[in-house]
């Protein structure tokens, strides 16, 4: 469990924030910014990047009301002139704000900062929240795994709590009279905060307001993380039953809100908080949420730090080293995918110690050593011990005397910022190190060192194999009193930890119930919703059915009478009748075509807009950057020019990617409307098969030089030529083989070498006709889709990688042929396609 505290102190932590200092501005530097954006009198986008600079130093300095007013002008001058990057700067701004009050609230809570409590019950990550949202417009990337990587003005030293206090008072006061109810949320939730420890009613006051507006605002995040700073004082305090209604609120926030990338961050927030109590399932069970969500909308600034959680749950609860190895690759992978190689250092650490849980040291590939040192992350001491204390259990385990003094230098790291935790767990494997060689008097030493150090910070599971080890080594010493005196602190903390772990399953049990019955309550909503939109829909076709029967019924009546009072005009009425029926039944069939034809339309219009709409923005953004291009080589700015130009490459790049989708979903909608005029061919299916097979491999090959796959074509000897339209049953075979390729690939992506792809397609002669079977152990398809597979438009593919015709159309081949197509799938384990196709 050690790893997965460390990690959620070093996701939420700045390295900066270790102590009593706090970052400063000279007076100087504000005020020849505030003397450009005064001479900068137009409204452009070079006025918001002064004004969201101005406003940053305002925040570094306290000055929270100018530094609001700044970003609120910079924001509507962005609207105006509709400048998306205007509001990535606003929210890396609000980043800042947020950080400095993080800042000044860590100060208050201690000088010396506790690792394992601060970064869930004092450090709020909004600033998170805000950064990676800003980054997520400007396309930038964020240091979660270190938080602080933004380059701060370094100023003077002291933590000015009275001034931050001050100072958003009286932005407060302002706000408060201005009708902007965001900052005013903003700003009584940092209050909240600072007044945490000085003025607890205050600090209840301000988190009410704080909350009533978040919830008034629909800010679902926002509310959720005063909720889990709750949540987390109770169960911090023992207190489950309290805590309780705040989980099910929580929980209640969390499946309502809609938005993706919101929603995930809502997942990663509370997998955190139930992690820091010992809830492993729960923690998983968010942070899987959050990977499904991250991983459907492609945000992958975020998903870099779930995987490493994952990992660390998996090493360190779980004691899954193998587990743990397969999410580190995954973040591993996914930094080099976007090539972000800042504190990757601590992802091999990860890796590293990983393999040699799993004792596979031969497989270290040679670029760790340009990773593993001292330093290998400027200004982390907390890298630097925790590297030495995987260095030294090593040696240990090789048996080598240097891992004494190694343990030793992890120590005094830990200690350099007051860090109890890393340092209680490296001194009882010091202990331990000193035990093996028979040097009781140091093991006893450090044992105790590290007892002391886990029950200062009641580190429970620290203090219970500390007690352990004492006993045993007082036994050995032969000193037996201290041995007992131990073993009863031994046992006891072993009664409390298992008391502990049985209530938090219990609790984790019931709040996995409440959160599946509430998942499983909107499911049931949208399936009733749908029911109900369908319901309705045949309601009025069967009123509308009736109501011609009963109009038919009343003209045939009508008729009747007629009949009996005029039979010499009856022959003429009856055949007027019936023609006016033909053509009822006429319009009714062409309206069924209009009707299928608007269906289609609708699907036409959704699949080309989405690309479409990309090449638009696009192409407007690329018009703004000239202008700043322009600007900036008029101004002699040619580096920040460079960087616009470099911008607007890489739009032109999308605009011409977009185009291509577009294009390409163009070509399989005439491909699907498309009849065929083709003349059926006496063929070799074999050879046909055989072209095309090898076909879709060279053709997903040129598309990843990574896909590999072990493919078969199996053939009965003897198999009699068929009679078919050969360029129809080529793009049959086409599209089903690209999709198993598809599905092989993606499952191999998702669990690495131990999975090999495999693709057989066999050729079997039936009494009637020829039998294909295209079988492939990929994804499959989950039961609730197999009957929508073959619909227009319907896919299971992202946005982008695919139109939803392929299958539709190869349906459609096989029905022209007179022929059946049979599926079956098992999710997780492969999908067979059976066709067969007729000899006549």
């Amino acid at each position: 469990m050690k790893h997965s505290i460390f990690l959620l102190f070093f996701i939420v932590c700045s390295t900066r924030v270790m102590g009593q200092d706090t970052i400063r501005v000279e007076q100087e530097e504000v005020i020849r910014m505030l003397s450009q954006i005064k001479g900068h009198t137009k409204l452009d986008s070079n006025r918001v990047h002064l004004l969201s600079t101005y406003a940053n130093l305002c925040f570094y300095n306290l000055d929270f009301l100018n530094g609001f007013k700044a970003i609120n002008e910079a924001r509507t001058i962005s609207k105006e002139l509709n400048y998306a990057r205007g509001e990535g700067l606003y929210l890396k701004s609000l980043s800042i704000f947020r950080r400095r009050i993080n800042e000044g609230n860590a100060y208050i809570k201690n000088l010396e900062i506790n690792r394992m409590y601060a970064g869930n019950e004092f450090i709020n990550n909004l600033d998170i929240y805000y950064e990676t949202a800003g980054n997520k417009i400007l396309g930038y990337y964020t240091n979660l795994d270190i938080f602080g990587n933004i380059n701060m003005p370094v100023g003077s030293r002291d933590s000015e709590i009275d001034a931050t206090i001050s100072n958003l008072e009286r932005a407060l006061s302002y706000y408060s009279t201005q009708d902007e109810l965001v900052i005013t949320a903003y700003l009584h939730d940092a209050l909240a905060l600072i007044y945490i420890k000085s003025d607890k009613e205050k600090s209840k006051e301000h988190k009410k307001k704080a909350q009533r507006l978040y919830k008034d605002l629909k800010l679902s995040y926002h509310q959720l993380l005063i909720l889990v700073h709750d949540i987390d004082y109770l169960l911090g305090q023992g207190l489950e039953a309290e805590a309780r209604p705040l989980e099910i609120e929580a929980i209640n926030i969390y499946t309502k809100e809609t938005d993706s990338y919101i929603k995930a961050h809502c997942a990663f927030l509370l997998s955190r908080t139930y992690g820091m109590h010992n809830r492993a399932n729960l923690q998983l069970e968010y942070l899987f949420q959050a990977e499904e969500l991250l991983t459907e909308i492609q945000e992958k600034d975020l998903l870099k730090s779930i995987y490493l959680s994952a990992a660390s749950i998996y090493e360190w609860y779980f004691t899954n080293s193998e587990k743990a190895l397969e999410f580190e690759y995954k973040e591993l992978n996914l930094r080099k995918e976007i090539g972000y190689y800042e504190s990757i250092a601590y992802t091999y650490l990860l890796i590293s110690e990983s393999l040699f849980g799993l004792k596979k040291i031969e497989d270290f590939p040679p670029e760790y050593k340009d990773y593993l040192k001292i330093g290998g992350i400027k200004g982390s001491l907390f890298f630097d011990a925790e590297f030495l204390w995987a260095k030294a259990k090593m040696l240990k385990a090789q048996g080598k005397k240097e891992a004494q003094s190694t343990f030793l230098a992890s120590i005094a790291t830990y200690m350099k910022y007051n860090d109890r935790n890393g340092a209680s767990w490296a001194a009882l494997d010091l202990a331990e190190f000193y035990r093996s060689y028979g040097q009781l008097k140091n093991a006893i030493k450090y044992a105790q060192i590290s007892f002391d150090w886990a029950s200062e910070i009641n580190l429970l599971n620290r203090q219970i194999p500390a007690a352990d080890l004492l006993s045993q080594l007082y036994e050995q010493a032969g000193q037996k009193e201290k041995a007992f005196v131990y073993l009863k602190r031994y046992k006891s903390f072993k009664d409390k930890n298992d008391r502990l772990n049985n209530e938090a399953n219990r609790s984790e049990l019931e709040m996995q119930t409440i959160l599946n019955k509430r998942q499983r309550e909107i499911e049931l909503l949208e399936t009733e919703r749908q029911l109900k939109e369908q319901e309705n829909k045949i309601q009025r076709i069967w009123l509308m059915s009736i109501a011609g029967a009963l109009a038919s019924l009343l003209l045939l009546s009508f008729i009747l009478i007629r009949n009996n009072r005029h039979k010499h005009k009856t022959n003429k009425v009856l055949e007027r009748t019936l023609a006016d029926l033909k053509s009822t039944q006429l319009q009714l069939i062409q309206s069924e075509k209009m009707a299928s034809l608007g269906e289609l339309t609708a699907g036409i219009a959704h699949e080309i807009q989405n690309p479409l709409n990309f090449v638009n923005n696009f192409s407007e953004v690329n018009a703004e950057l000239a202008d700043e291009l322009n600007h900036e080589i008029e101004s002699g700015n040619l580096e920040e020019a460079k960087e616009i130009a470099k911008d607007i490459i890489e739009n032109e790049q999308k605009i011409s990617h977009h185009g291509r989708r577009a294009e390409a979903i163009v070509r399989d909608m005439l491909q699907h409307s498309r009849t065929s005029s083709g003349q059926k061919e006496l063929i070799d299916l074999t050879t046909l098969t055989d072209e095309y097979l090898r076909l879709a491999y060279h053709g997903m090959r040129a598309k990843d030089k990574s896909f590999n796959v072990d493919f078969h074509l199996e053939v009965d000897e003897n198999l009699p030529k068929i009679k078919v339209v050969p360029q129809e049953i080529g793009r049959l075979l086409l599209n089903l083989i690209n999709n198993a390729f598809y599905a092989v690939d993606k499952k191999a992506k998702a669990e690495g070498d131990g999975f090999m792809p495999e693709v057989t397609v066999s050729l079997k002669k039936l009494n009637e006709g020829i039998e294909i079977r295209l079988k492939d152990n990929g994804t499959g398809i989950p039961p609730g889709l197999k009957e929508k597979i073959f619909q227009p438009f319907f896919t299971t593919k992202p946005t982008g990688e695919g139109t939803g015709l392929g299958l539709s159309l190869s349906y459609d081949i096989i029905k022209a042929h007179d022929g059946e197509i049979l599926l079956e799938s098992n999710q997780g384990e492969g999908t067979e396609f059976i066709i067969r196709l007729p000899f006549k």
